[in-house]
């Protein structure tokens, strides 16, 4: 064991160069081509007072790496473009064009000139674009390119991590790991002992909160034969297992309070005492991690105040996930991308041919990026093998109830257009954005239909993805000689579906081919309940 303690650790200097700038930041979290996901395009540094614009055509993005990618280049998007001014500090002013743009602002129609906050873009602030782009506006500091550590992701949070990994990664000392549950705690211990002079022997990881009490100290020190009742044979513990290598000791503040003070001669002299055996030495460098106050437990006299000292010799703060919303696309994508593969319909995450869509739908993604992550990245990833398996079989992905209302936790409410001569008002889908009333080019019935189908006859969503107000769509949908509407439905028929459906309005609407609210009038004015 290192004698190293907190007042001897020297970690070593940043030769970074100047500080990083903070700037304005556009990051694609969804995009058609799933290759282009990840990428950043910085807009105008803070307090900068600079104007830039958003279209198919601008800005041009670059990879993580660094490398001149392109534009946005998605037809749905207007060639006119949406005028990003900045401000005081982070504050940004969205103007939209006179004829209207396909723009979800945190999932709610903008006005013509947006103000956005120095709070709302330090957060991060999601833009949906055509249902076809998701981009998150947010503050960066610019830095180079790093190695990922096995850590995915390219925001300031991470990038700062990367680096405190780096400064004490091959220094022999225990380190305290600090972050919220799921955050990633384990991953950042295999990333320090892969590049530790202690590489090549074993990482053995404890969960502390899952040792019993009564055997807690043979667990992590190892017992000789006869030591209890059932002891037939001498057994190592985990720290002579782990030795030569790296030891983590996870929630260690559920650690019993009588192996505290053994843990703490361990640390200091690096001898272990096998249960009902004799002293043994051990080479082990220690990491530990909690998602608790340690500090409280010291003053409730719940953990020793001198482990704590030798644990946190140094400390490395996990950031969580809501800290790292830039990241929250590219990780989706990254676990998604592993569920698909061992489902083998890896095939499925690749960019559409034109007109269509993709597997992953943009609407999801932004609401990816609006939950605030209670479980972090193992909450994200379990988001990301539900939509595998949901969506298996399926070319587009399906959210279910539970999924549904997971990621409705937090989600704020927003206010809903006038609704349409079909339907009455709701406040339970989004509206679409501020329009006037224009045909998009070539927009025939059976164009009209596709996209109806497509969004659910959510009118809502088909304007947004057409471009159009609702107004507008509403009265093409009256001109479509072969579309049906639901005030044309005789109460047999609605019966017949409802039925079929298990009483599923939503199902049954899809299969009568019209908009739930739609289908939901015209039973009121059926007198159906």
């Amino acid at each position: 064991m290192s004698s190293l303690d907190a007042n001897t650790i020297k970690p070593r200097e940043s030769h970074s160069g100047p500080a990083p700038i903070a700037s304005v930041c556009l990051t694609i979290a969804h995009h058609l081509d799933p290759a282009r996901v990840g990428e950043l395009a910085p807009l105008f540094d803070l307090d900068s007072g600079r104007t830039r614009v958003l279209s198919r055509a601008e800005p041009v993005f670059r990879t993580p790496a660094g490398a001149r990618s392109a534009a946005l280049l998605i037809p749905e998007l207007s060639r006119r473009p949406i005028e990003l001014h900045g401000g005081a500090g982070a504050a940004v002013r969205l103007c939209l064009p006179e004829d209207g743009s396909a723009l979800l602002v945190d999932g709610a129609p903008p006005a013509a000139e947006h103000a956005l906050t120095d709070e709302q873009v330090r957060r991060g602030v999601v833009l949906e674009l055509a249902d076809s782009i998701v981009l998150l506006l947010h503050v960066m500091q610019l830095v180079p390119h790093q190695a990922s550590l096995g850590l995915v992701g390219e925001s300031a949070a991470l990038h700062a991590l990367r680096a405190e990994i780096l400064r004490v990664a091959d220094l022999d000392v225990p380190v305290l790991l600090r972050g919220e549950t799921g955050a990633g705690k384990e991953l950042v211990a295999q990333a320090i002992h892969a590049l530790s002079a202690r590489r090549d022997r074993p990482l053995v990881a404890v969960n502390m909160s899952a040792l019993p009490e009564g055997t807690a100290a043979a667990e992590l020190f190892g017992h000789a034969k006869g030591a209890f009742t059932g002891a037939d044979a001498a057994r190592q513990g985990y720290f002579e297992q782990a030795d030569g290598g790296t030891l983590l000791l996870d929630e260690i503040g559920d650690l019993p309070a009588p192996l505290q003070p053994l843990l703490l001669r361990v640390l200091e002299s690096g001898e272990l005492q096998r249960v009902g055996g004799g002293a043994r030495r051990v080479d082990v460098r220690v990491l530990s991690a909690t998602d608790g106050d340690l500090e409280s437990a010291v003053a409730q006299g719940r953990f020793r105040e001198p482990l704590l000292q030798r644990l946190a010799a140094y400390e490395l703060r996990i950031p969580p996930l809501r800290e790292r919303r830039e990241d929250i696309g590219l990780l989706f994508l990254h676990f998604l991308r592993a569920e698909l593969a061992a489902l083998g319909e890896a095939d499925k995450l690749v960019a559409p041919a034109p007109g269509e869509r993709g597997f992953v739908r943009s609407a999801f993604v932004a609401r990816l990026l609006r939950h605030d992550w209670p479980g972090n990245v193992r909450e994200l990833k379990n988001v990301a093998r539900r939509v595998a398996v949901g969506g298996r079989g399926s070319a587009r992905m399906q959210v279910d109830d539970t999924l549904d209302r997971l990621l409705r936790r937090s989600e704020k409410p927003v206010a809903a257009p006038a609704p349409g001569p079909d339907e009455p008002a709701s406040a339970s889908e989004a509206p679409a954005p501020r329009r006037t009333d224009r045909r998009p080019p070539d927009l025939d019935d059976a164009e009209l239909q596709r996209v109806l189908r497509e969004h659910g006859y959510n009118l809502n969503r088909a304007a947004v993805a057409l471009a159009v107000s609702r107004t507008w769509l509403n009265a093409r949908i009256e001109r479509a000689s072969g579309l049906r509407k639901a005030k044309d439905l005789s109460a047999e028929e609605i019966e017949r579906e409802r039925a079929r459906h298990g009483g599923d309005l939503e199902a049954a609407a899809a299969a009568l081919e019209v908009s739930p609210r739609g289908l939901l009038l015209q039973m009121k004015r059926l007198g159906m309940r």
